[in-house]
């Protein structure tokens, strides 16, 4: 099976149509039949007004080529109140020390004043249990950031003063992610597409929004972003 498969049989979804490009890029670096296990978890983090199941075909042409699957991570009922779980199937048998898990941020999160704050930190309880022994067990995590999926796992990564970042992400990989804000948030808001955002996460892609000025002050730079 190659990636545009995998894609294709997923369903139809509003959702897809946004991230394509995605897919298309991630079948450029994936030579066909020919992936190679990572060392640790990868975590696939999706983007603005989208959820985990995303990245399903993509877990689907990594699982057909020998990667395992670790799980769906969320709140239960999508409810930040409620139980983080980790949803599983028959893909999920085995050794998951490098298996790759895909993860859906809370409704909460959100419509929080800041949703990249927010959703930073349900992100690092979501490693945290990625990490555990029921689980990986493994000593780190990669994470694949999609749109502003890449902006929360940023926001992780560089406050190291508040989470454990520096000691449990070994990479961090950005895709389309409006580093330095977008106009485009302003057009998302005015229902033209991706039309349930929420006015918290319109504001906070913006080019003037604190959050991304301060995720790229000197202090706060990675010394390689990819």
């Amino acid at each position: 099976m190659n990636l545009i498969d995998a894609f294709n049989r997923s369903g139809t979804s509003g959702r897809r149509l946004a991230s394509v490009f995605v897919f298309l890029l991630l079948q450029i670096a994936f030579a066909p039949q020919s992936i190679a296990a990572p060392r640790y978890p990868t975590i696939f983090v999706h983007g603005i007004g989208s959820e985990g199941t995303i990245w399903e075909p993509m877990v689907q042409y990594m699982h057909a080529n020998g990667v395992r699957f670790g799980g769906h991570v969320h709140y239960q009922d999508n409810d930040s109140a409620k139980p983080l779980v980790v949803e599983q199937d028959a893909r999920s048998i085995g050794d998951l020390s490098n298996a790759v898990y895909y993860v859906t941020f809370s409704d909460q999160a959100r419509r929080q004043s800041d949703p990249i704050v927010a959703e930073a930190a349900e992100l690092s309880a979501m490693i945290t249990r990625v990490r555990s022994a029921s689980f990986s067990n493994s000593a780190k995590v990669n994470l694949v950031g999609h749109s502003m999926g890449g902006l929360v796992s940023r926001a992780y990564v560089q406050n190291a003063g508040v989470y454990n970042a520096r000691q449990d992400v070994d990479s961090l990989i950005t895709i389309g992610s409006p580093h330095l804000g977008t106009s485009l948030s302003v057009v998302a808001g005015l229902g033209l597409f991706l039309p349930d955002l929420t006015e918290q996460e319109i504001a906070v892609n913006q080019t003037v929004s604190p959050t991304l000025q301060d995720l790229n002050t000197p202090r706060g730079q990675f010394s390689a972003l990819h």
